[in-house]
């Protein structure tokens, strides 16, 4: 059911891949089925067609995107999002989508190793919640089998209540967020390959909420039914989740799981989200830069294995074939045929055929053949001939892939017209032919061309190269070609560079014309169209050759002003309420001046509903009251009418001038991207107060508090994070020897996920977790939890981390040795961070008297008492042990102690020293307290005061005195690992210190 598509989808993909690398695919929609030896020699086959004339490149597909992006030098991400809602069960209960699945991934590794690519793959599901199996992974024969057998689980995976296409989405939105924040300095290309049995559909269930419709109870079907239409909504409207991949970029591929019966009606949602129309009429988002994606349908396991195999750019698939099946031996009118040559060293079929069971043929150029016969499905044939190696896999009893390369085959024997066909039986078959090859278009002079507006730049080369960038000689290439130039600006203005039919011609010298381009980020897309020379029929006659799919790179410029302007650098903006003010700066360098003037409206490409107009404003608003450049920010703040939450987009007008006043003003649109949020302070202020004229004062104090322990979290101000060893020694606090000093490179990136607002962060050995004061409307603070034997101070830090510290001192430690743990401000200059280590040194002498002080008095303390602590005693050390601040019980979690002279033993079902499942010193997993002790015997028995009981409960004698009772181990953290589900992933953060630093 869920075969065959999956495989178009691939193919779309591969398409993509394949072309940014050089790896050809047939371009033309149908051959001859006729065959050749001879080839035709360059110049009759250049003559085949006239000289090009530039006539636009059109809009690019999501593939071209994809790949074209690939070749000009970005890293790839590919996220496989796989629906698991319990209807599965039913419209896949084979697994059919684990199977193409399978053929996907190691389709795709292939053509990436084989081209050299950077393409690494996560894999998640999606049904009431996204789940992420496999993390982003380099794609290659390495990782395969573990990706490979993450896909096999999918099939058990199959719980999901419902099939939320909107939690999809954003869930994918949030992952290539992550991933782009973790390398902001790398072109990231990214894709989504989707695949669902059904619609949008969410299933009534009280006490459920979702995030695109808070506050509704999903606990009635019409609550769904207006759930529903708000998920549609926010997906669909102009700005919404479908805009925001279309404003990145991002490659969409969807795949729908269709018996026969499925109405037509049920993947219109996904279609529409997929190309912008459904086939029903539901439109989604604007498609002004094209169709976000593709779709399909496939309705069993052969369709879908073909299908994924075959979808490639529309109107631009790969060769696709349709014949009869050969009733007893090969025969060459029923068979598929291809022309390859130099380019063409690698070729790839998919085929299938009506009735199961039959076998197939592959006929070389000289009429040599190579039997493929009938075999169960996954199981592979390897055949080998004149030096040429190949492998044919049966997918299932109707479908088989056939993959083989010229490798040491003479050339002689190579180039020339193949044939393929299924034999001994009757039926229909078709098949899809992908020819990979090692050529694509390359700019040799690009690291020395600075493009300006206004300007144009001669002695630009470009070339053709292999996949591992040698330059490839066009005297070698037997067909014709067509080969362009072009450059897109950031306006969507093309600027031709060049355009050439002329072998001969390439690796010349060309000139970049810029003088009417826009200034901005812009791409030069090169276009490369190949066709296989022709060839000859054993009888004589002629065979055209095959049409290549385009091989496209896109490498991304920078157009900048003419030299005397300034040139603008990339948007920081500070995350808050959009209502209040979000408040940002663009760096500048160079000569001249910038301005935004007084009114300017934000263009939003994407951005949450209900914000309004955005207005930007700056101080700077003229010619006269601008920013010079040099080294100058240009700050702003930008304002919507509405408040508002979460991530926006879009761009800024800029008006630049020139350093002496002379020529035009430019307006340069600089794109941006920011974190907007409503205000979470105000709701339970006006709550209470409305509830306070009503029912009198207890109630809104109580509102009050829950908004403070709703606003209990670390605000979202970016910090960096420094720990390291140190000593306090005469004096002096010191590391690695030297008075303690703190460098600027180590304060300058934000912690991950410092921008955002969290509850509380995990160091390994501690936990900050921020708590909500006692005091209605008083701000709330952070507490520092350590592990058994492990001490910190300050116990209690500001809610805001920035330039605030900790010590944490471990068991093994001498004597003024500690771990200092800093949290400067992100991108903090040299003389505010020498500010923060006088602060710290200052402080250091009397934290660490009153630790060691408190300390000695929790111990004596023990000694005295045993290990049951008093509570006055047990309060005190939960402030110096910086434990939870919930042990309403003791540290050691125990009941108060008894008031009778002679204390009891513990009851069989009662441990006399438990561990509570959230124990103050526990920083891993919540687990279940310790088991209980074995039931005490009876004291008439001499033995109750003996034996195992006594050591194992701590209990002797016919009194029962306790005995000296042990703190429980408290369970370590995980190096690298989040122990509790909840806990934020921040990497780096989990993992105690290498060598105390």
């Amino acid at each position: 059911m869920f075969g065959t598509r999956l495989r178009r989808m691939l193919a779309a993909l591969m398409v993509a891949i394949a072309a940014c690398a050089g790896v050809l695919v047939p371009f033309s929609a149908s051959v001859a089925p006729a065959a050749a030896v001879p080839m035709m020699s360059p110049t009759e086959a250049a003559a085949v067609l006239p000289a090009p004339q530039y006539s636009g490149l059109g809009a690019q597909t999501p593939a071209q995107r994809f790949g074209s992006c690939l070749a000009g030098g970005g890293e790839a991400d590919l996220l496989l999002l796989v629906d698991e809602s319990t209807s599965l069960g039913v419209t896949d209960p084979d697994g059919a989508r684990v199977a193409s699945a399978g053929f996907f991934l190691e389709s795709l590794a292939h053509s990436a190793e084989k081209s050299k690519l950077p393409l690494d793959v996560s894999i998640a599901t999606f049904g009431h919640e996204v789940t992420t199996i496999r993390p982003w992974t380099r794609l290659d024969s390495t990782s395969l089998g573990d990706l490979s057998a993450d896909v096999q689980e999918l099939k058990n995976r199959t719980q999901g209540i419902d099939t939320d296409y909107w939690l999809a989405f954003d869930g994918a939105r949030k992952m290539f967020d992550e991933r782009q924040a973790a390398t902001p300095d790398t072109e990231r290309c990214r894709g989504i390959v989707l695949f669902s049995d059904g619609k949008l559909s969410l299933e009534p269930r009280g006490g459920v909420t979702k995030p695109y419709a808070p506050g509704l109870d999903m606990g009635s079907p019409g609550a769904v039914e207006q759930a529903t239409k708000l998920a549609q909504d926010d997906l669909c409207r102009a700005g919404g989740v479908a805009d925001q991949f279309g404003s990145s970029n991002t490659a969409l591929f969807g795949i729908g799981l269709a018996p026969a019966g499925t109405p037509k009606t049920e993947f219109d949602l996904l279609e529409a989200i997929m190309t912008g129309k459904g086939s029903a009429g539901t439109t989604c988002g604007t498609t002004s830069r094209g169709p976000r994606g593709e779709f399909t349908t496939a309705a069993d396991m052969d369709e879908m294995l073909f299908a994924f195999d075959a979808i490639s750019n529309p109107g631009k698939p790969p060769l696709q074939q349709s014949s009869d099946v050969c009733p007893s031996g090969f025969c060459d009118d029923k068979a598929h045929g291809f022309v390859l040559d130099t380019a063409t060293p690698e070729v790839r079929i998919l085929a299938t055929v009506t009735s199961p069971g039959l076998s197939a043929e592959l006929k070389l150029p000289d009429g040599t053949g190579i039997p493929i016969p009938a075999k169960p499905a996954g199981q592979a044939i390897s055949f080998e001939k004149y030096g040429m190696t190949g492998t044919a896999v049966w997918r299932s009893p109707r479908t088989v892939s056939i993959e083989f390369a010229k490798d040491r085959m003479e050339l002689a024997l190579w180039q020339g017209y193949w044939r393929f066909a299924f034999v001994g039986g009757n039926g229909t078959s078709k098949s899809n032919v992908h020819l990979s090859g090692s050529l694509k278009p390359a700019w040799d002079t690009r690291s020395e061309a600075v493009l300006r507006a206004g300007e144009s730049l001669g002695g630009q080369v470009f070339s053709i190269a292999r996949a591992g960038g040698d330059r490839f000689d066009p005297k070698q290439f037997l067909g014709s070609m067509e080969y362009s130039g072009t450059i897109i600006d950031g306006k969507g203005a093309e600027h031709p560079i060049f355009a050439t039919s002329d072998l001969a011609d390439v690796g010349r010298g060309h000139r970049i014309d810029l003088s009417e381009a826009a200034v901005g980020d812009g791409e030069l897309v090169l276009r490369l169209d190949m066709t296989t020379a022709s060839a000859q029929r054993p009888d004589g006659t002629k065979v055209q050759g095959t049409r290549l799919e385009p091989s496209l790179v896109m490498i991304p410029v920078k157009i900048l002003a003419p030299a005397s302007y300034p040139e603008l650098g990339t948007v920081t903006i500070e995350p808050g309420d959009a209502q209040q003010g979000l408040k940002g700066s663009i760096p500048m360098k160079g000569e001249g001046c910038a301005w935004i003037p007084s009114g300017t409206e934000v263009d939003i490409t994407s951005g949450p509903a209900g914000l309004g107009k955005l207005l930007v404003s700056s101080s700077a608003t003229g010619p006269d009251h601008c920013v010079s450049g040099g080294e100058a920010r240009l700050e702003f703040e930008i304002r919507s009418e509405y408040p508002a939450t979460g991530a926006l987009s879009g761009t800024i007008p800029v008006s630049i001038g020139a350093a002496d006043g002379s020529g035009d003003e430019i307006v340069v649109p600089v794109e941006f991207t920011a974190q907007a949020h409503k205000p979470v302070e105000g709701w339970p202020l006006w709550i209470g107060t409305a509830a306070a004229l009503l029912i009198g004062l207890l109630v809104p104090i109580a509102i009050l508090m829950a908004g403070g322990v709703w606003n209990a979290r670390v605000p979202a101000k970016p910090f960096a994070m420094l720990r390291t060893r140190v000593r306090f020694d005469d004096g002096t606090l010191r590391r690695d020897g030297a008075p303690l000093k703190i460098h600027e490179h180590e304060a300058q990136d934000a912690v991950p996920g410092s921008h955002q607002g969290v509850r509380f962060i995990r160091l390994g050995d501690a936990t900050i977790r921020s708590r909500a004061s006692r005091i209605p409307g008083m701000p709330g603070f952070s507490r520092v939890e350590t592990a058994q034997g492990v001490r910190a101070v300050p116990a209690k830090l500001p809610a805001a981390l920035q330039g605030q510290f900790l010590l944490i001192v471990r068991p093994e430690f001498g004597p003024g040795e500690a771990d200092l743990v800093v949290f400067p401000r992100a991108g903090a200059d040299e003389a505010r961070l020498a500010t923060l280590v006088e602060h710290i040194t200052e402080a250091t002498p009397t934290l660490l008297e009153a630790l060691e002080t408190a300390t000695n008095r929790t111990q004596s303390a023990q000694d005295a008492k045993g290990a049951i602590v008093p509570a006055a005693e047990r309060k005190e050390s939960i402030e110096v042990w910086n434990t939870s601040s919930s042990a309403a019980s003791s540290v050691w979690n125990t009941a108060k102690p008894q008031s009778q002279p002679t204390p009891q033993p513990p009851a069989a079902a009662t441990s006399p020293v438990k561990e509570s499942a959230r124990s103050p010193w526990r920083t891993g997993a919540h687990t279940a307290a310790p088991a209980a002790p074995p039931a005490a015997p009876s004291t008439s028995d001499p033995a109750a005061t003996q034996g195992p009981w006594k050591q194992a409960t701590g209990w002797s004698g016919t009194t029962q005195q306790p005995a000296t009772q042990q703190r429980p181990e408290a369970p370590s953290a995980t190096p690298g690992t989040n122990n509790r589900p909840d806990a934020p992933h921040i990497p780096g953060w989990n993992v105690p210190p290498k060598n105390g630093r």
